[in-house]
């Protein structure tokens, strides 16, 4: 389960470079980190400055949270791609990274993966 759900996650950051480089095109980076909530951008600076030198301004994506790809992932002037991208579903992630989850949950979290995989294929 755990896998799939580091698949889906990986899809996810995917779709992030891929609207917004689209969308915003060379200020995509910037406008993902303007996209972070405030309380939460002096620790993404704290883990940017760790990028390697010359690192691809769009790896800023690799250092968000899970839980905050839905809200960038639906910042206004993306969203309608996004929307796009989930055949108009929205996205909303359930699971925490380091607590146990009941056996239902899980598999609730396992369809749920399968469904954002599916909706991802041939979209990109």
């Amino acid at each position: 389960m755990w896998q799939r759900i580091a698949e889906t996650e990986r899809a996810l950051r995917g779709v992030v470079r891929d609207v917004y480089a689209a969308r915003i095109g060379d200020s995509a980076a910037s406008r993902i980190e303007a996209a972070v909530p405030e309380g939460e951008r002096q620790t993404l600076a704290r883990n940017l400055a760790r990028r390697p030198a010359g690192a691809d301004p769009l790896s800023v994506v690799d250092y968000l949270y899970l839980g905050q790809l839905p809200k960038i992932l639906f910042d206004p002037d993306v969203q309608q791609e996004a929307r796009t991208r989930y055949g108009g579903a929205p996205v909303r992630n359930e699971i925490a990274h380091l607590r146990e989850i009941d056996r239902d949950r899980l598999l609730r979290a396992s369809v749920a993966c399968a469904a954002v995989l599916e909706m991802l294929k041939g979209k990109a």
